[in-house]
């Protein structure tokens, strides 16, 4: 895909594992990581398309307690 500069598919599972610790029981296809980028401010933009936001911003504020999660739906 032009657009995802990783050139590969990160399957919902193995996210949730690498994240949490824990193996999951989801699809294998909940969304894609796309891209990975670190901002000037100290910030990581994460771009994802996913099928469900909410379950994303979950995700990384129990992986990562005290996160702050801004979710952009395009």
């Amino acid at each position: 895909m032009p657009d995802n500069e990783f050139g590969r598919y990160v399957s919902t599972p193995i996210l949730l594992q690498a994240l949490l610790g824990i193996k999951s029981e989801a699809p294998n296809y909940w969304g894609n990581l796309l891209f990975m980028e670190d901002q000037p401010d100290g910030t990581l933009t994460i771009t994802m398309e996913v099928e469900l936001t909410h379950v994303w911003s979950y995700v990384f504020e129990q992986g990562f307690p005290g996160i702050e999660v801004e979710v952009e739906k395009e």
